[in-house]
């Protein structure tokens, strides 16, 4: 036994130390790289400013692991279709071994991100109580010769189906699943372009500006306002029988907004419109996919943007806004990743079976 010890250790030792050395390089490489630097001292702040709240939050959105789990799996397993289609369980064999310790963080800092962003966000009255509303309504107003939510609602009745199901559920999934795919399929430039300018929308749109334009939406004027400019909005919504699940979040953010509770997705914030700036990302991303991704991306995002409009969430200038910052956030992380605005990878490449991805 001895001996055997003796002959082991001088083998497993350099081995060791190898791997040793290479996670820490590693670790000096994610510590210099500007996402993971801005995610950590976007939840650093919120967890010193805020420590009861981000560690409530905390709590409730790690019950998102799943989830997001469940998405990488499926995207692996795509993967290990589309390029090892006469085996596609080695594919994603192939797959499972090239996840690195950039992909497994990815999970922990998007939960503890998402705690950081709502505790920000809920805490956005107390920063700068609600005040910009008459002004966005009558900028809408006037740019438009009446409340753009009265020529959204000309579309049929039966719209609040799709527009409720798209823009309370579609848009976390496509948000998500677009972060996941870029990180599994198109790690590199491509995934960091995206994981960038998402950091913008969420930093600058979703905090800094909304603290600026600290306001509460149509949906929610006539709550917090003294005038009830939207009380024909208010009562037509009452008789929508299409819109169920709208009309639950606006009893959830309202309930927590009034009694401060922080939960999943909570905090009241209308200008600029977090929905249609991720929508726009996701729509660029998509558009650097390929044709057919592109013109769904697009019609996505077009849908999101009348959603917001349609549904009371927001003021028509709240979705314009947003379109042009993501854009140009977009822009920004593709330049600072060597990628035109348009293009990812350089062409289809043979991998696995020979299949082209």
């Amino acid at each position: 036994m001895k001996d055997l010890v003796i002959r082991t250790v001088p083998k497993v030792l350099p081995a060791a130390t190898s791997a040793f050395g290479a996670f820490v390089a590693y670790a000096r490489d994610v510590a210099k790289n500007g996402i993971f630097i801005s995610l950590s001292s976007f939840a650093l702040i919120a967890l010193v400013w805020k420590p009861d709240t981000y560690l409530q939050l905390f709590g409730h959105y790690s019950q998102l692991v799943l989830g997001i789990n469940f998405i990488v799996i499926v995207m692996l397993v795509i993967r290990g279709i589309v390029l090892f289609p006469l085996a596609p369980l080695s594919g994603l064999i192939d797959g499972v071994r090239k996840l690195t310790l950039e992909h497994v963080a990815m999970i922990p800092l998007v939960i503890l991100f998402l705690s950081a962003y709502t505790t920000l966000k809920v805490n956005i009255p107390n920063l700068a109580p609600y005040y910009a509303d008459p002004l966005l309504a009558t900028i809408d107003h006037w740019l438009h010769g009446d409340d753009p939510w009265k020529y959204a609602r000309m579309a049929p009745a039966e719209t609040s189906i799709v527009i409720d199901f798209v823009y309370s559920k579609l848009w976390f999934a496509v948000a998500l699943f677009s972060l996941v795919h870029a990180a599994v399929l198109r790690p590199g430039p491509e995934f960091k372009r995206l994981a960038m300018a998402s950091l913008l929308v969420y930093i600058v749109l979703g905090f800094i500006l909304a603290t600026a334009l600290s306001s509460v939406g149509p949906i929610f004027y006539d709550r917090f306002y003294p005038e009830p400019r939207f009380m024909e909005f208010t009562a037509m919504l009452a008789t929508d029988v299409y819109a169920t699940q709208q009309k639950l979040f606006v009893d959830y953010l309202y309930t927590a907004a009034t009694t401060n509770t922080a939960l999943i997705g909570t905090g009241i914030s209308a200008a600029p419109s977090i929905h249609v700036g991720v929508a726009v990302i996701a729509a660029w991303y998509m558009t650097s996919q390929g044709r057919i991704s592109m013109i769904v991306g697009w019609c996505f995002a077009a849908t999101i943007l009348f959603g917001s409009v349609y549904t009371g969430w927001h003021y028509a200038v709240d979705g314009y806004l947003s379109a042009i910052a993501a854009t140009l956030f977009w822009w920004m992380a593709s330049r600072r990743s060597g990628l035109g605005m348009t293009t990812g990878r350089q062409g289809p490449k043979p991998l696995g079976d020979g299949a082209k991805i």
